[in-house]
């Protein structure tokens, strides 16, 4: 059984662009409606195109980690890899899961998404794994793959 990757939840694109998005709404809000008159109608324009693009270019940004960021599980490992310019990568062989967590805020459980941390055996350290949808899906489904390469005669 190998599961495809799975990608963040698309709520790591909503919650860094809120605070860019009011930003950019009360600018131009400012500059169209209060500064009407004061400020030259190309001059407002211009500034509503930059933070406009901006926020654009934030929103690529927050999409481009989301779309790089994933979590894959084989029949023998899982393997997590994040980044857009500097990647990085973290494998978990199969059999060493121990357990599996679900850590879910209230609006994590109305939006299925959550936080799995896997507790692994030996010196592996505990890794977690945020924002991923369906968690209790993904949770099951690493428990059996687990459970089959743990059983005599289970998938190799």
């Amino acid at each position: 059984m190998v599961v495809p990757p799975v990608h963040k939840h698309w709520i790591i694109i909503a919650k860094p662009l809120l605070v860019p998005v009011v930003i950019a709404l009360v600018i131009a809000f400012l500059i169209d409606v209060v500064a009407a008159s004061r400020i030259d109608g190309t001059v407002r324009g211009t500034i509503t195109y930059l933070v406009v693009g901006g926020t654009v270019l934030w929103a690529v940004g927050a999409w481009l980690v989301r779309l790089t960021a994933t979590l894959t599980v084989t029949n023998q490992r899982v393997i997590q890899e994040e980044g857009v310019l500097r990647r990085s990568s973290n494998v978990i062989p199969v059999d060493r899961i121990q357990d599996i967590s679900i850590k879910q805020s209230v609006v994590g459980r109305l939006l299925s998404y959550g936080d799995i941390e896997i507790d692994t055996a030996g010196v592996i350290a505990n890794q977690v794994f945020t924002y991923l949808p369906e968690p209790e899906q993904l949770r099951d489904k690493l428990f059996v793959v687990s459970s089959q390469r743990r059983r005599p005669g289970g998938i190799e």
